[in-house]
């Protein structure tokens, strides 16, 4: 037996001990006031103390309500004149009372009061124990006083009225037969809880209407106690693709998460997405979440894309915070992390990150005319001609501006590297070195989203390995010497 006690021979030694293990550890007294009680002065718990060899738990706290959810099962049958859904006259709520502890009914009955207005109530009666911690209540809407689809104008005691919903504002009769192991009671209406008295938006009623409502019974649930649900599915992209297949700045994705269980929330959930550029950013879902309880089979998120954003295998994100969140069942709910694929985000402009001359001018560091001198501009990401243009950098050669022409990638290809060519030619001349402006860069160029790329860069200054020198040696003058026999020499 859990929490089996047993008692000592040598030291029981009081005439009438009526102690059992009742299941758990619990010690009940059968005969609390006996006689042998009244001589002897003892009390229940020196009796218990007294007969047990071993540690015995002693439970004297009452079980308490920890939640209470309004099911969606059944779902209402009726439809107003406004084309809502309504629970009609004579359909049922199931409404669910999770408690801290393992309970059992005892006698009677209990009962629960529901708030229809502010001053008029129904009554929910005690339907089922599911596991061992539901209280399953079942409120049927009063039709009785209803004469017509219209009248009365307002609710009555016999004709119930709530469009904007219900609420549960306690136990009614017999919550003191609600009980524990230890055989504590419910001890108040509240059972140490605080009850929600905004109204359940999903569980408007009007008795004036008739439905055809469909009560499937609620199975049992073998759920071990303490045992986490992640209701989480895979996650749907309901915005449509831009042309291009990128979401660039401003573009707005809806992400609906399924949830399977129903999740209740009492309020809006959160989603952290986390992008490979950009950081995160916390959205909230777009559901309208009651205070006293929105049952749903899904959540929605609208993300706008920012100007930086970029991840373009898909991004991840973790879903958090909704109130405090229940599945009809009672068992705890964990909100797991998401993954969307399949899309593209791009809100990143490349960057230019560098433009410098790559060519070699030889151990002397002087072209020549037929030499190649190669400038190379190197890209954040792989980027592409936004016409049919080719870039060029123009080089300052002496006094002289050339221009370098674009030698790959070829005008059909893109990528992050792209070198320019200039041949340098006979006349030009720079004894210092080739240099290049700020900003020289030509061309209009943008990424596969079509982003265009920023091509700002600094200057290149000149450079005694980058001279260039076509002018070959030529005569300048030619010495005459006289002999001493007056005789010249060249």
């Amino acid at each position: 037996m859990d929490g089996e006690a047993t008692a000592d021979p040598q030291t029981d030694d009081t005439p009438n001990n009526d102690t059992r293990c009742v299941g758990r550890g619990w010690i009940n007294d059968t005969d609390p006031a006996s006689a042998d009680d009244a001589i002897s002065g003892r009390t229940e718990t020196t009796k218990i103390t007294k007969s047990l060899a071993g540690s015995a738990k002693v439970d004297t706290a009452p079980p308490e309500v920890e939640s209470v959810t309004l099911l969606t099962n059944p779902a209402p049958g009726a439809v107003g004149n406004d084309r809502q859904k309504y629970y009609g006259g004579g359909e049922t709520i199931r409404i669910q009372v999770t408690m801290d502890d393992d309970v059992v009914i005892e006698g009677d009955e209990p009962t629960l009061t529901v708030a229809i207005t502010d001053s008029i109530n129904g009554e929910a009666t005690f339907g089922q124990l599911r596991g061992k911690k539901n209280l399953i209540f079942e409120y049927k809407v009063a039709k009785d006083g209803c004469t017509s689809a219209t009248v009365p104008a307002s609710a009555t005691e016999t004709c119930h009225i709530a469009l904007n919903g219900i609420s549960v504002s306690g136990f009614g009769s017999n919550h003191a037969n609600i009980k524990d192991a230890g055989g504590n009671a419910c001890g108040s209406a509240t059972c140490g809880y605080t009850w929600p008295s905004a109204p359940s938006g999903n569980h408007g009623v009007d008795g004036r209407l008739s439905g055809d409502q469909k009560l499937t019974p609620l199975e049992d649930p073998t759920t071990p106690a303490g045992e986490s649900v992640n209701p989480v599915g895979t996650p749907v992209v309901r915005s449509s693709t831009p042309s291009g297949g990128y979401y660039k700045t401003g573009d707005t994705i809806t992400i609906e998460v399924p949830l399977n269980p129903t999740v209740t929330f009492t309020s809006a959930p959160q989603l952290l997405l986390n992008f490979d550029e950009g950081g995160s950013q916390r959205l909230t879902a777009n559901e309208r979440i009651s205070s006293s309880g929105t049952p749903t089979t899904r959540l929605t998120f609208s993300y706008t894309v920012r100007s930086g954003d970029q991840d373009v295998d898909g991004f991840t994100g973790t879903l958090s915070g909704g109130g405090t969140l229940t599945v009809e069942d009672g068992r705890r709910v964990t909100l797991g992390s998401i993954s969307v694929s399949g899309i593209r985000v791009d809100a990143l402009a490349p960057e230019l990150e560098s433009l410098v001359i790559t060519s070699s001018a030889g151990p002397d560091g002087t072209y020549v005319a037929g030499d190649g001198i190669e400038v190379t501009a190197t890209f954040s990401e792989d980027v592409e001609r936004q016409g049919t243009a080719d870039p060029s950098v123009p080089i300052l050669v002496g006094d002289s501006t050339k221009t370098a022409t674009l030698q790959s990638p070829s005008s059909t290809a893109g990528g992050d590297t792209w070198v320019f060519r200039y041949t340098v030619a006979v006349g030009d001349n720079d004894a210092d070195g080739v240099s290049i402006a700020a900003n020289a860069l030509q061309g209009e160029l943008e990424d596969a989203a079509g982003n265009e790329a920023t091509i700002t860069h600094v200057a290149v200054a000149p450079s005694t390995s980058h001279r260039v020198d076509t002018q070959g040696p030529s005569i300048v003058g030619i010495p005459v010497i006289t002999g001493h026999d007056n005789n010249l020499f060249v």
